[in-house]
């Protein structure tokens, strides 16, 4: 852009912009001294040149910012031509480099034949991809640039591949969260709120989560059921069903046409369409009613399944309404409850996603002061450390199972949980626990 013309856009704003101020200052003026057509008229037009204003500035800004943009562009390829002319062009040595060893040139020597032409070859294609003339070629294909080219290319590959091994290095000294699915990312909210709960509210939030899952798929079944007799029904009132022939219309009109001879045998040849599509229709009818007896038979199946969740939600919906009658033992220790803990058996498994599995069977050595007929559990949650080799990878929280860890079962039980984080060094996994809360109540 020229500066005689940015000089007309400067001067256009400044005369937009002074009528505009002008229009609404004399505009001010005449509303004072009551001249409501004259301010009226000077509002109209300070208002206008106002707009236009906003207008023709954005438009131009715009264009500057275009120009600049291009003006940067040209002045670019403006130095690149000039150092390209000059023999200071960046030739990429790196890519030369790598090329030439990839066509089995291993050696900066270039010392035969067939080496001096393959890397001049090789050469000559990297520049024409740039958009280097052929006259300027001659400049960066010679036996010592050539030469010079490939121990910079060697050398920035060697820099190259450090740099890479550095930084996987790097990675593997580090902890990487992983890519939970939609389902891991709920339980490990729910696993991570559990750290908070005490008492009862622990066992009534895992027994919800548990009555919640079967409902969802309850619901999702009846969904399918509902849908299937839909479809059954849909079907057995859609058999293509052909019309059949009206033989004394046909045999009327026979008559009318050829006498009672073309009548007869017009009522004949009626008579045996009608038996063929009586027959394709009674096929019809039976396929379609066989698939509509396979929908309802799969609909009353899904009730079985429906019934068969229903049974087994059935306890903890249960132990959701006695759970008020549970009692929480107040005063006990959690250090003390934490010792007499014996985990067993704690593994971490890394999961598709990179989430970590970690798992423990529980069994307790307490023995709480109650009467003999009251079965009692240690419950509460663990928090878990979790390392590959000495890397430390991440926290979880392993809430003890839904009923706890019952005192007195001589059997343990199997706790799990995730960890949200996984390591990168292949180094075997392991989980340190510690009491986070930990309680006595009823079972």
């Amino acid at each position: 852009m020229s500066a005689k013309r940015k000089k007309r856009i400067y001067v256009v704003r400044g005369v937009l912009w002074l009528i505009a101020t002008l229009g609404l200052f004399i505009a001010c003026i005449a509303v004072s001294h009551e001249v409501p057509i004259l301010s009226i008229v000077f509002l109209w037009i300070g208002g206008i040149s106002l707009l236009l204003l906003f207008f023709y500035f954005h438009v131009t800004k715009s264009m500057f910012n275009d120009y600049e943009k291009m003006e940067a562009s040209y002045k670019q390829k403006q130095q690149e031509a000039e150092a390209i002319a000059s023999g200071k062009w960046d030739f990429p040595a790196q890519q030369f480099y790598e090329e030439c060893n990839r066509l089995g040139i291993e050696s900066a020597d270039l010392d035969t034949p067939y080496s001096k032409a393959k890397c001049k070859v090789i050469a000559n294609e990297l520049m024409s991809k740039a958009s280097v003339p052929d006259r300027h070629m001659s400049l960066y294909n010679t036996d010592a640039r050539l030469k010079a080219y490939f121990q910079q290319g060697m050398e920035q590959a060697r820099k190259e591949k450090l740099r890479q091994e550095e930084e996987k290095a790097r990675y593997k000294l580090a902890s990487h969260p992983a890519e939970l699915t939609e389902e891991q990312k709920e339980e490990l909210s729910f696993l991570t709120g559990t750290k908070m709960k005490y008492g009862t509210s622990k066992r009534e939030a895992m027994l919800r989560q548990i009555v919640e899952r079967f409902n969802a798929k309850i619901s999702d079944i009846r969904t399918a059921q509902e849908n299937m007799q839909k479809l059954g029904v849909i079907l057995a009132q859609s058999g293509y069903q052909q019309r059949t022939v009206d033989t004394a219309v046909a045999a009327g009109l026979a008559n009318g046409i050829g006498g009672a001879g073309a009548a007869v045998y017009a009522t004949a040849d009626a008579m045996s369409r009608n038996a063929r599509i009586e027959a394709e229709n009674r096929r019809n009818r039976e396929a379609v009613n066989q698939f509509a007896a396979g929908m309802y038979s799969n609909s009353f199946s899904l009730s079985s399944d429906i019934r068969t969740l229903e049974k087994q939600r059935e306890p903890y919906e249960k132990a959701l309404a006695e759970l008020r009658t549970k009692v929480v033992i107040e005063g006990t220790d959690t250090q003390e409850l934490f010792r007499s803990l014996r985990i067993e058996k704690p593994s971490v498994e890394k999961l598709e996603s990179g989430a970590l599995s970690v798992k423990a069977s529980l069994k307790t050595s307490y023995r709480p002061d109650v009467p003999e007929n009251v079965k009692t559990t240690v419950d509460g949650t663990l928090t878990g450390r979790v390392y590959a080799g000495d890397l430390y990878v991440g926290e979880c929280i392993l809430p003890l199972p839904l009923y706890g860890v019952e005192c007195g079962n001589p059997d343990p039980t199997q706790a799990e949980t995730l960890c949200g984080h996984f390591a990168a060094n292949d180094k075997p996994y392991r989980v340190e626990f510690s009491p986070n809360k930990l309680w006595i109540m009823e079972l």
